[in-house]
């Protein structure tokens, strides 16, 4: 039986839509729940008021976007706290992976109803205790986020994404990575490394590939070679096409890897800015339990 109170936790900052306070008090009082928000101020506070509302039993809920998600979840990692997502960023490509609606009310009445669905899922962890649920990244994916700021999230919406990739492949840094993935070595040259806990890359039914779970226990390594305009249109076009062995993309998989760039790359996770020469992260499985359809 699920607790009788949630607990929203609101980043201001995201994405271009407002949080409609009159739609969620109508769907949770609907299904007789107490609620609470708590707004987040600087980066932190929303893990910090998860593991809070954890301790009271709360259904954590967490509103904003992808980067929301993250520090929510990596809240509770450790808890048996049941999460919510309420899409509100730029992206939300948790909640498409999930198949979670973009609509409010939909999306509050995906939690607060009384059967519910729910889909344990796994989390990365970075050396330096940093938790991610999507993606982490060296290179030109970076890049793309690095050249997407606040302010052009707010103005663009998704479109500062595409402009920042445009700019990104202008003056792409091509590296050697050093791969150490569950204790094997090897090496390769390319553009971008992506370490992908879920497979979608924010629009629905696109993924890095089919066999990328997020409830596999295991994270995906791709590393693309080129950003010249053929081999980016080849790479797009396969993902479309859902083909196996896709031209100018390497995949490994893994529970526990090391990536080091030569020379370094700009780096991400889930979105936020991380930059390092190495990368080493590892998969705690099955880490939280968040409702879905």
């Amino acid at each position: 039986m699920k607790n009788k109170h949630i607990e929203v936790i609101v980043n201001p900052a995201s994405g271009q839509k407002v949080l409609n306070l009159r739609v969620l008090n109508a769907v949770f009082k609907k299904y007789k729940y107490d609620w609470d928000v708590s707004i987040t101020n600087r980066a932190g506070d929303a893990a910090k008021f998860a593991k809070k509302a954890s301790k009271r039993g709360s259904i954590v809920v967490a509103y904003g976007g992808d980067g929301t998600v993250k520090e929510v979840a990596g809240g509770l990692v450790g808890t048996n706290a049941l999460m919510g997502i309420i899409p509100g960023g730029t992206g939300n490509v948790m909640s498409i992976e999930l198949g979670i609606s973009a609509d409010q009310r939909e999306a509050a009445e995906i939690i607060a109803k009384p059967e519910i669905n729910t889909r344990k899922i796994d989390v990365g962890l970075t050396e330096d205790k940093e938790y991610f649920v999507l993606h982490a990244a060296m290179g030109l994916s970076a890049q793309m986020i690095h050249n997407a700021p606040r302010s052009a999230k707010n103005n663009l919406g998704q479109l500062a994404y595409v402009f920042g990739a445009f700019a990104a492949i202008q003056s792409p840094i091509e590296s050697t990575y050093q791969l150490e993935i569950d204790g094997k070595k090897s090496e390769a040259k390319g553009v971008t490394c992506i370490i992908c806990n879920a497979g979608s890359i924010g629009l629905p039914g696109l993924k890095m590939d089919e066999d990328v779970l997020i409830d596999d226990g295991k994270l995906d390594v791709f590393i693309i070679d080129s950003a010249e305009l053929g081999a980016l249109v080849d790479v797009a076009k396969n993902l479309l096409q859902k083909n196996m062995g896709v031209p100018h993309l390497e995949h490994w998989k893994g529970s526990k890897i090391v990536v080091t760039a030569t020379p370094k790359q700009p780096g991400q996770l889930d979105g936020e800015v991380y930059t390092k020469k190495r990368i080493a992260i590892s998969v705690i499985p099955q880490a939280v339990n968040i409702i879905v359809p």
